[in-house]
């Protein structure tokens, strides 16, 4: 498609693609080096969130503020 934007279709209900937005939300946040404010709450929502047995809870994050 191209531009500065990725997109990916998903759909939650048929379970598709979810994967592939997972893998463009992290490339993509490392791409810009995202920073979060020391002094400042942050907000998000959860995308994903599993436990892993010696990690304990892990979670996908898109943080927004």
């Amino acid at each position: 498609m191209g531009g500065e934007v990725p997109s990916v279709e998903v759909s939650a209900l048929k379970k598709t693609n979810l994967e592939d937005l997972l893998e463009n939300i992290i490339l993509l946040s490392e791409i810009i080096d995202t920073k979060a404010s020391l002094s400042q709450r942050g907000e998000g929502t959860v995308i994903e969130a599993k436990r892993e047995q010696g990690r304990g809870v892990v979670a996908s994050v898109v943080h927004q503020r």
